[in-house]
C-alpha cells in the first residue's frame, strides 16, 4: 500500500524536514512501499521551487531511494514524485552539509554561508563547514584578503 504526503505551502527546510522525518520513519519500521510526494508543479509555468528542489535532492540521494518524475508516472502529473525507499536518508546534519556544498559551487564568504542557512544557527553552520573542509569537500579560496570556500 502506497503513502502520500502533501507539502503545499511549506518552505524547503520545512518540505524536506518533513519530508525526511516521516520517509525514515517508514524504513525505520519496515515499509518500503512507495510514497507520493506531492510538491505542486509551480504555477509559474517553470517548474515549482519545492519540485525542483525535491527532485535535485532525490538526484543527489539516489542510493537511498529511487524516484519518477509524476509526469513520466501513470498518473501524468508534474504536481507529485513517486518515490521507492531502499534505505534510510541521512539524518538532517548531514544535509546541511549537502546544501552548503551545493551553495558553494562559486566560492561564498562564511558570513554569506551562514546568512544563508541562518535557520540551523551559526554553531551548526559553522560546525559544518569545518567538517567539510577536514573532509576536503570545501576548499578554501582566497579573493583578495577575503577567504572563500568553495566545493570541490
Amino acid at each position: 500500500m502506497f503513502a502520500e504526503i502533501d507539502l503545499h505551502g511549506l518552505t524547503w527546510a520545512e518540505a524536506v524536514e518533513t519530508f525526511v522525518s516521516f520517509y525514515n520513519g517508514r524504513v525505520k519500521n519496515g515499509n518500503k512501499s512507495e510514497i507520493v510526494v506531492i510538491h505542486g508543479y509551480g504555477s509559474s509555468g517553470k517548474g515549482g521551487v519545492l519540485r525542483e528542489r525535491f527532485r535535485s535532492f532525490f538526484t543527489r540521494n539516489d542510493n537511498s531511494l529511487d524516484f519518477i518524475p509524476g509526469e513520466n508516472h501513470l498518473s501524468k502529473n508534474p504536481g507529485q514524485t513517486i518515490v521507492y525507499p531502499k534505505k534510510l536518508l541521512p539524518d538532517l546534519s548531514e544535509m546541511l552539509c549537502e546544501e552548503i556544498l551545493d551553495f558553494c559551487c562559486i566560492a561564498k564568504s562564511v558570513s554569506k554561508i551562514c546568512g544563508k542557512f541562518r535557520r540551523h544557527g551559526d554553531a551548526k553552520v559553522l560546525t559544518a563547514i569545518r567538517e567539510l573542509e577536514r573532509s576536503k569537500a570545501l576548499k578554501i579560496v582566497s579573493k583578495g584578503a577575503l577567504k572563500q570556500y568553495k566545493s570541490v
